[in-house]
């Protein structure tokens, strides 16, 4: 029976995205290494407003582009860690 060697997985730095992190920026510190992590949201104010009365990091409101893309914004951990919540459309 034949063996199957799986292909090596190739890493090229155009497959990366940068992230934008405009909050970072806004609140005059820096940023800790882009985590690339997206949450959703059903009711992204509320679950903005939620955030921002924990005492969260947050973007100061939430961003929106218009259609096709979705309302999101960005909140950072301890670190400055930057995550994104996205609202399911």
């Amino acid at each position: 029976m034949p063996t199957h060697k799986p292909a090596p997985f190739v890493h090229h730095p155009s497959h990366q995205r940068k992230p934008l992190n405009v909050g970072a920026a806004l609140h005059g510190r820096q940023a800790g290494p882009p985590t690339g992590i997206i949450l959703t949201s059903e009711d992204i104010d509320a679950d903005h407003a939620t955030l921002r009365s924990r005492g969260v990091d947050t973007d100061p409101e939430v961003q929106r582009w218009g259609a096709p893309v979705p309302p999101m914004f960005s909140f950072r951990d301890g670190d400055g860690n930057a995550l994104m919540v996205v609202e399911n459309g």
